[in-house]
């Protein structure tokens, strides 16, 4: 197995440092370095830098390290103009990157491929993200949630803890089906997004 040194210190800028660093360095850490899958549902939507605060350009960041350990990433988004704008802010990385452009629950039911890392990045739906989860062919290895900012743990099986997020029903059914909450952070973005919540949590599969 080829594995691969990455210095952290150099990943792109981007709106959630913090956590996308905490995300590829466990990822890192338990896949030994060797090229990944990386699987994005929801992609980086707007080339204006000053906006990369708010939506974080995650595909970028994945994008660097996929290249940097050999790895692959897939980002799928519905609208065309947010894949256009995906492609410039890596256009650095095409050579790692598949831009898919398809509704992500539809797009998982026919991907069969394993998935190293799934990160859920998609509208503030959380009927949409749990049935992306429900369409998984394969059980990603971890699964990292954008926009979610827990009052308290979440309890397996349950579904009524007031987080008003996009995973409050996605999150408790990967805790009851073996899945493990490693950890959640919040975070601060600017200019303020008003109610929506800000966080991400990073899951990590116990079956696997």
């Amino acid at each position: 197995m080829t594995t691969s040194n990455v210095d952290f210190s150099k990943m792109p800028a981007n709106g959630r440092r913090a956590t996308f660093e905490a995300t590829l360095e466990t990822l890192h850490e338990k896949c030994g370095g060797r090229p990944v899958n990386i699987v994005e549902i929801g992609t980086s939507r707007n080339t204006i830098p000053a906006a990369m605060l708010a939506d974080g350009w995650s595909t970028r960041v994945w994008a660097w390290y996929a290249a940097a350990v050999g790895g692959a990433v897939t980002t799928v988004d519905v609208a065309e103009t947010s894949m256009a704008s995906a492609r410039v802010i890596c256009a650095d990385y095409h050579h790692c990157v598949t831009f898919v452009v398809a509704d992500g629950a539809d797009w998982l039911t026919h991907y069969g491929s394993p998935i190293d890392l799934l990160y859920m990045d998609g509208p503030g739906d959380s009927a949409f993200h749990l049935a992306c989860i429900a369409a998984l062919v394969e059980r990603p290895k971890f699964i990292l949630f954008d926009d979610v900012c827990p009052t308290s743990e979440w309890k397996a099986g349950g579904s009524d803890d007031p987080l008003g997020t996009k995973a409050k029903t996605a999150i408790p059914r990967l805790l009851s089906g073996g899945y493990q909450l490693l950890w959640h952070e919040r975070f601060t973005i600017h200019p303020p997004s008003g109610d929506r919540p800000q966080g991400q949590a990073l899951l990590c599969d116990m079956k696997g």
